[in-house]
């Protein structure tokens, strides 16, 4: 598969290759008894060597303007004592994604249950008796 307007030497991976990557990571961390995190960065580290080997270190520079925009355009600007201050597209997208990752969390069983998943019971029990 090709993304569209991009050069060819650029390729995106398949769900099957991503549930693969997940596989081998989660597969080693429970075997192997390593923390997931230490694989996860082992495994990037791995994929980036290979991406770099197929591209056969080419840098990538051919990109649409869209694609640019969103990178280094500016969503708007002011001035300020007189000196132009600029906001970058990706300071909006930063925004609008805490806003709705807060009214997810905040407002939806799903977003209740994913804060949930950070609790440790008997570490509760062994705090508020220290209280």
């Amino acid at each position: 598969m090709m993304w569209v307007g991009f050069p060819s030497n650029v390729r995106q991976t398949t769900p099957n290759q991503q549930f693969a990557a997940g596989a081998v990571n989660g597969t080693v961390s429970s075997v192997l008894k390593i923390p997931p995190l230490v694989v996860t960065l082992a495994t990037m580290t791995l994929f980036r060597g290979v991406a770099f080997g197929l591209s056969e270190a080419d840098a990538i520079s051919q990109f649409p303007k869209g694609f640019k925009y969103l990178g280094s355009g500016d969503l708007f600007s002011f001035h300020l004592n007189g000196s132009p201050v600029f906001v970058p597209v990706a300071l909006g997208a930063l925004v609008v994604t805490v806003l709705i990752g807060g009214f997810i969390l905040r407002n939806t069983w799903m977003g209740r249950y994913t804060l949930a998943l950070g609790e440790n019971p008997a570490a509760a029990i062994q705090i508020l008796c220290c209280v």
